[in-house]
């Protein structure tokens, strides 16, 4: 589930494929956007714009007011990973094995980013290393620079990454999927 209190609305998605707008101040329903297949990601709010991914292998782009489609954009494959939005770039990943970075202005890709597993991770982004970190089912965690999508480190961790990096600080947090919680210092910087 995702808040704007600005707006007195909050957004929630479904296995039926439709993300909802409820108005909890007069707790109603407030529209409903029909995806066509299973919504697992929580949506990011930016403006007046709402953006989910769906197992339909699209990035969707949605007016917050009214619930008309903005924006579209395709992956290869389904995604369950929760698009992280940073100025005007929205990334998320994909079962196709890319990390997306798409233009919020036009909703052209920017650049994208293979790993050699799906990505079922939301990705970080970590504004003060001008990075953005994702966990990929191939076992590492991947620091990229936010403009290019250059790689600037690998982190092997011990399984499958299926959580969602935290940045607090100089530090970066993850757990892999057998349950080990890495933390490391300065992200960008070798060694945890």
């Amino acid at each position: 589930m995702s808040i704007d209190a600005e707006q007195g609305i909050f957004f929630v998605g479904a296995n039926n494929g439709v993300l909802f707008c409820f108005d909890y101040v007069r707790q109603q329903e407030r529209w409903a956007y029909p995806t066509g297949a299973a919504i697992k990601s929580t949506a990011a709010v930016v403006g007046n714009l709402v953006y989910v991914t769906s197992w339909d292998t699209k990035l969707h782009g949605i007016a917050s007011a009214s619930g008309e489609s903005r924006q579209m954009f395709a992956s290869a494959a389904a995604s369950m990973s929760s698009p992280s939005v940073f100025e005007n770039r929205v990334y998320f990943g994909s079962s196709d094995r890319l990390l997306y970075a798409v233009d919020r202005r036009n909703g052209q890709l920017d650049w994208s980013f293979q790993t050699r597993g799906p990505i079922l991770s939301s990705p970080t982004v970590i504004p003060d290393s001008a990075l953005v970190a994702v966990g990929s089912s191939d076992g590492h965690v991947y620091l990229l620079d936010l403009e290019s999508g250059e790689l600037r480190q690998s982190l092997q961790l011990g399984s499958s990454v299926t959580s969602v990096p935290v940045a607090v600080g100089d530090s970066l947090f993850v757990n892999d999927d057998r349950g080990t919680v890495y933390a490391f210092s300065s992200p960008g910087a070798s060694g945890p």
